[in-house]
């Protein structure tokens, strides 16, 4: 929609606007304005000149072409297919059989090429020996968390009838709202048609509109208008302006885990779990190295690693067993899973007589080992993660039950429930088996006068028998 323009060179000096057609046939000027957006200098128009000696562009008001890389000639219109309003240009290759092949192979792997800009919603490209294909993006979701906005994105690629299809929750920011012109960051995260989160192996690069080669060490893709090397593969290292984008980047990216659990919530369909796990960069290691000091960062995006340590000792990003979210200071885990249905919140409550627990709930539900070695491993280093960081409020384990068992709690306890306790102390054997455990001697079993007594006496022989149906003094289940 924006068309080519031209100034006076003669008032370039005294700094009026630079029209496009002078930006890109000079060096060292810009019609754009402030230091960080893209394209500057025409440098990206130039890079032309490495499969061409004379591109020609046509629109509604010129039609020239550029020889000596920066002067324009002007000439008549070609005959084309350019349609009013549309812009044209056209690249006659320099060596054609090299810069054919190069151009197509890239055409068909483009990473990404339209996620973050801001105007351009398609590409569609075909080649005279009958390859096409296209990008697509559109937003089919859009809603606003503050000063945040979200969108659902689904990303759409063909190459020669090979399709592909890519969904993503996009959230965009305003990194530098005191600057006069928008400065907009965005961390996406993939996910299914569904919006369930797809945690990817494959790590991708920091983007600046497109793909660097900057690593980021992420489960998420982020982009900013960094300041890069002059290859544009790299972020300028020590650029104050940089360090401050990463920084803000973070904050976004933390807040953003947070929307993740509001959505889900709001379409009653949780987004986040404990894959929020599988999101927060954990490995202390990939962004800082420890020396005697303390931990030196070794990586640019280490902000990342501290501002979600922020994020999950205050936000409510814990997925509870009623289906709420909730922050760690009304978190409880229990080492043993089976014991969640045993003790519901209110139950729990109930044995150890503290009220606080009715605040809390049972999270970290899939945190416990399998039969597969890959996943304990994984699961080993999350639970050093929560536990490093005090993200569990309440911790519940064996010994805590056993701690808090008391006559009073059990006779209150209807049969069913007593049954389903007792089988599960069946189960765990070695709780009751080890002389001298301390359970042996609590009372938890329902006699059959009503009262509860333990198993076991002090001196180690039984305290309990099975009922004969006979009158007698002994203590019978």
């Amino acid at each position: 929609s924006i068309h080519f323009s031209i100034s006076d060179v003669e008032q370039e000096e005294s700094g009026a606007e630079i029209g496009h057609l002078n930006a890109i046939t000079s060096i060292g000027a810009s019609s754009k304005h402030g230091g960080n957006k893209i394209g500057k200098f025409g440098v990206g128009f130039k890079s032309v000149f490495q499969y061409t000696d004379t591109p020609h562009i046509e629109d509604d008001n010129f039609s020239f072409h550029i020889v000596d890389f920066i002067v324009p000639e002007e000439e008549e219109p070609v005959v084309s297919d350019r349609k009013c309003g549309e812009t044209l240009f056209s690249i006659p290759f320099r060596n054609p059989a090299v810069a054919f092949g190069e151009i197509v192979e890239k055409l068909k792997v483009l990473n990404k090429p339209l996620l973050f800009l801001h105007s351009l919603n398609s590409i569609k490209w075909d080649s005279h020996d009958g390859q096409v294909g296209f990008y697509t993006k559109e937003s089919t979701v859009g809603r606003m968390f503050g000063n945040t906005e979200y969108a659902f994105v689904v990303r759409h690629w063909n190459c020669n009838n090979e399709t592909g299809v890519e969904y993503l929750h996009n959230f965009s920011r305003n990194l530098s709202p005191l600057n006069g012109d928008a400065q907009m960051g965005t961390v996406a995260f993939l996910s299914d048609e569904k919006g369930r989160l797809l945690i990817s192996k494959m790590r991708e690069n920091a983007f600046c509109f497109f793909s660097t080669k900057e690593r980021t060490d992420l489960n998420m893709i982020v982009h900013a208008p960094f300041l890069l090397t002059d290859s544009r593969e790299g972020i300028k290292r020590g650029e104050e302006w940089n360090r401050y984008l990463i920084d803000q980047l973070a904050r976004l990216a933390a807040d953003s885990v947070e929307y993740l659990c509001q959505i889900g919530d709001h379409y009653r369909a949780p987004i986040i779990d404990d894959n929020l796990f599988d999101l927060v960069p954990m490995d202390r290691s990939c962004f800082f190295k420890k020396e005697k000091d303390g931990y030196v960062p070794i990586s640019p995006f280490h902000p990342f690693y501290d501002r979600f340590v922020e994020k999950l000792s205050t936000g409510r990003v814990f997925l509870s067993a009623d289906g709420s979210y909730v922050d760690r200071v009304h978190t409880r885990y229990a080492t043993d899973k089976a014991l969640i249905p045993l003790f519901p919140t209110d139950k729990y409550a109930e044995m150890t007589k503290n009220v606080a627990e009715l605040s809390k709930s049972w999270t970290f539900l899939s945190l416990y080992e399998d039969a597969d070695a890959g996943h304990n491993a994984r699961l080993h280093n999350i639970l050093s993660y929560i536990h490093d960081n005090g993200l569990i409020s309440t911790l519940v384990t064996h010994d805590t039950i056993v701690d808090g068992l008391n006559g009073d709690f059990m006779k209150c306890q209807d049969l069913d429930w007593l049954k389903d306790f007792y089988a599960y102390l069946i189960s765990h054997g070695e709780l009751l088996e080890k002389k001298g455990a301390v359970i042996r001697n609590k009372p938890f079993i329902l006699c059959s006068d009503g009262s509860v007594a333990a198993p076991y006496q002090p001196d180690g022989s039984s305290a309990l028998f099975l009922s004969g149906g006979m009158e007698n003094k002994f203590l019978s289940v």
